[in-house]
This record gives C-alpha cells, structure tokens and sequence, in this order.
C-alpha cells in the first residue's frame, strides 16, 4: 500500500515541474514508471510516461518527447480509459504543433474533440476548440482560426477559469492582428494578459506580451513595442520557456529595431532568431521523429495483424463445429423428412380441394370489391354534379334577387308590391334549402371514413371545418363553394386559409392533394 501512494505522489510530483523545472519531472516521471511496472499498474504507468514525454516536451527534446508520448498512448489504449487517451493524444498533438507539423497536430486534437463530444463534456470540448483555433492560426487560416477560438470561448465563460478564458482571448487577438484588425487585437490581448498578469502562467504571458508589441510595431507605436517586448523578455530570462516563443520575441525585436534604424540590434536579434530556429529542429531529430512515428504504426499494425490471424483460427473452429451440427441435423432431417412423405401424400388431395375453394372465394370478393368500387366512384359522380347543380341553381336566384333589388319601383306601387313578394320568396328558398342539406348529408355518408381520419387527427376542427374540407376533396372552386353555402367568395377564402393554419400546412402544401390524401 505504501508502494502506491509513493507511486501516485512521485507522477504528481513529476506533472508539478512540467513547467517549472522539466529536468525534475523527467526524474520523478522515471522513477514513477519503474515502480509502475514493478507492480504492475499499468494506469500509473501511462501516466508516468506522459510525465516523461511532458518534460522532455519543455525541454524541446522532441523526438525523445514523442518517444513517451507514443508509449504512452499505447499503455493508455490497453487500459481504455478515454479521458487518459485524450490527454495523450492532445500531448502529442501540441508536440507536433510546438515542431511545425500542423496538418499532424490538427489530427490528434481532433481525435481529441470527438472524445470530448462524445463524452458530453463541454467544458474540454471548450479547450479542443481553442487547441484547434492555435493551430489554424499557426497555419494562417485566421477566418477558422476565429471560428474556434469564438465557440471556445463562448463555452469557457460560464465556467469562470481565468486561464483559459485569456488563452481564448490571446488566440483571437493573434488571429484579428494576422487579419489586420488592430483595435480588436488589441482589445482581446489585453483582457487576455489582465486575467493572468499576476498569476504564474509565465508561459502564457510571454505570447501575449510578443503579440501585443507586434500590434503596435504594425501600428507604428514602437516605443510601446519596444516595452512590451522588453517585458517578455524579462520573463523569458527568469523561466524556462518554451524556445518557439523565444524565437517569436527575437524575430519581431529583429524587425522593431531594423525599423527604429538600430541596424545593429537588429542583426543582433536576427543572429539569435536564426541560431534557436537551429536548435528547436535539427536534421537528425526529423528523422528520429519520423522512425518512431513508423515504428509505432507498425507495432500498431503487427498487433492487428495478430487480432485477424486470432479471429481467423476462432472463425475456422466455429466453421468446422457448424458443419458437424450440419451433418446431425441433416441426418435428423432424412429421418423426419421419411415420416412425413406418407403423411404429406395423403394431405395433398385435402390441400388441392382447399386451395381450389380458396381461389373461387377470394375470386368472388374481387367481383364484389370491383362492384363495390364502381358504386362508389358512381356516387361521388353523382354527388359532385348534384353539388354543382345546387352550386348553379343558387347562383341563378342570388343573380335573379339582386336584379330585382335594382328595379325601380316610383311609377308601379301595385308592381312594387309583386316583386318585393317576389325577392322575399326568393330569399327564404335560398335560406331555406332541402336539397342542400340532402347534398351535405350524402357528403357526410360518403366521406364518413374521411371525416373521422380528419378528426381523430386534427380534433379542434368545427363542423364547418369539415364540410369545407369534403367540398374541397371534391374539388369545388371557391366561387361554387360560395354558391353552394350562400357565402363570399371572400368569406370561403378566408375559411381555407383558417383550415390551413389548423392543418398545420407549411405554403407550398397544396390543400387539396392533402385533403384527398387523409
């Protein structure tokens, strides 16, 4: 038991001087994976060799970092724990960012961002996005670079941790100067150093610090350049930092001072720009990269390969166990199959009767369904002319009464008396109509099945709501609908457009197609 608390501590320990001293992580991180595989904890042990791989990463060791990060991940697959994978993989993913490999680093951190998503965290998810805003960033596609860097942000606030919340705004300061957007740069970068200005995110200080001076240089500000980058200096002298944000702060105090006319300080800076680019990156640590890289694909693939050749002696067992239960049933079969040839004999006279009273009944129901179905397209015939005819024959006494509304009656007093009789007959036969009430009841005997599919469906629908409904099934204009019910035009228009909404029709439905397909 002391054993393993010794052994968490010592990765603890280890994970602790990631930045503040890469030399003692990669001690403890090495003493951690010795005790790890002594008992055997292969949790602990992943851990460890991502402690390693950190320190050496700090140390801008990479091919030594890649070396126990690819190790790593490897112990962390066997284990399966998805949230240690991801850390691996977005470890590995910054190596390769830190080296110029940017299509690489881009791989793992999206990797990275299905787990996150696939977990449901949106608190990591927030960090994969600004990982992949850095990253498109550093490939100069700003314009994604800001889509990430905004959604990451945007997640990030509720959470409240002022570390990340700065990386989010140091990523679209970086990205709007690159876009030459100088008063949002400016604006993002310094929210980002006030939340972190007085904590000991020096790392973190030092980009922001650089990307500011290289706002005002673009601004011409160069004596607030010169300060700001002065100050990062400062912090890179007192701390280790990473050798890239080294190279960034030589190159824009390079090109400060080449601007200012101080052509010596300036050759200066550019001696040392060039002499860390050498050393971020020699030839013989891109090859060493490169081997390790193929060599853990081909572990990778050796393991696979042993996988398939497992399944394919599995799979020949289970072929040769299924042929042997073959050959039994088949045997089985042959003895039951005897039996029931007698049996089947005699049963075939019986079958062939009842097969044949089975087509002569079901013959029988097709005459009768046709005839069924003749009768009913018959009837809405019949019941589509007798609507228009109702529809007609209205028209014709609306037309009669409105002209005889019109007649003049000043001379005639004893005509006057016969036509507004006339008129008054007229009216009351319009309003009072038995063969419009025939005609809807037939609609409803007709379309009863309709009417209740339309109910059970839509059961706010009014009685009206589905007599509209039937007479637009039978495809009535709305002129002779208005006819049929002694309404305006206007008046069925603006039932139709009720119906619609109560349908819940999106405008390019058509109502009628509906109606006919309920």
């Amino acid at each position: 038991m002391q054993k393993e608390e010794k052994l968490k501590n010592l990765n603890l320990l280890a994970e602790a001087y990631w930045e503040l001293n890469a030399d003692k992580s990669i001690n403890y991180g090495l003493e951690a994976l010795a005790l790890a595989k002594e008992l055997r904890n292969p949790k602990e042990e992943g851990y460890a060799l991502l402690n390693i791989c950190q320190g050496y990463l700090f140390n801008d060791s990479y091919d030594q970092a890649l070396d126990y990060g690819l190790k790593s991940l490897k112990v962390r697959e066997q284990v399966r724990d998805v949230k240690d994978i991801a850390y691996t993989l977005r470890t590995i993913g910054w190596l390769y960012y830190d080296i110029g490999y940017f299509d690489n680093a881009l791989d793992y951190h999206f990797k990275v961002l299905d787990i996150h998503k696939e977990l449901g965290d949106d608190e990591r998810i927030a960090y994969s996005y600004n990982s992949l805003g850095i990253i498109y960033s550093s490939k100069k596609d700003h314009l994604k670079a800001i889509s990430y860097s905004t959604q990451s942000l945007r997640l990030k606030l509720p959470f409240g941790n002022k570390e990340r919340i700065s990386s989010s705004h140091a990523n679209l300061g970086t990205s709007y100067a690159a876009l030459g957007e100088l008063d949002l740069a400016q604006d993002h970068l310094e929210k980002a150093l006030a939340l972190i200005e007085n904590t000991a995110e020096y790392f973190e200080q030092v980009e922001i610090l650089n990307e500011l001076a290289n706002v005002q240089f673009q601004r011409k500000k160069y004596d607030l350049s010169e300060e700001y980058l002065e100050r990062a200096r400062q912090l890179i002298d007192s701390v280790n930092v990473n050798k890239v944000l080294k190279e960034r702060n030589f190159f824009l105090s390079s090109a400060l001072y080449k601007a200012k006319g101080d052509f010596e300080k300036s050759l200066e800076y550019l001696t040392s720009y060039d002499s860390i680019q050498k050393e971020i990156l020699s030839d013989e640590k891109q090859n060493r990269l490169a081997e390790m890289r193929i060599l853990y694909e081909s572990e990778r693939r050796e393991n696979e390969v042993n996988l398939l050749k497992q399944e394919k002696e599995a799979e020949e067992l289970r072929k040769n166990a299924l042929i042997v239960g073959m050959v039994l049933l088949l045997v089985i079969g042959i003895l039951i199959v005897n039996r029931l040839v007698s049996g089947m004999k005699k049963n075939k006279k019986i079958f062939e009767i009842n097969q044949n009273l089975v087509k002569v009944q079901l013959e029988k129901e097709e005459v009768e369904s046709a005839r069924l179905k003749e009768r009913l397209e018959y009837r809405k015939k019949e019941l589509t002319k007798m609507g228009l005819f109702i529809s007609q024959r209205n028209e014709t006494y609306q037309l009669l009464a409105n002209s005889l509304k019109k007649f003049d009656f000043l001379d005639r007093a004893d005509a006057e008396q016969k036509i507004k009789s006339l008129i008054s007959e007229f009216e009351s036969r319009l309003k009072i109509n038995e063969d419009i009430d025939g005609f809807y009841s037939d609609v409803e005997q007709l379309h009863d099945d309709f009417f209740f599919r339309l109910k059970e469906k839509f059961p706010n629908l009014t009685d009206n709501d589905m007599r509209l409904a039937a007479q637009l099934r039978l495809n009535l204009s709305s002129k002779e609908i208005s006819s049929l019910n002694n309404i305006s035009v206007k008046s069925v228009e603006i039932s139709r457009y009720r119906l619609r909404k109560k349908l819940e029709l999106d405008p390019e439905d058509i109502l009628t197609d509906y109606l006919r397909d309920v």
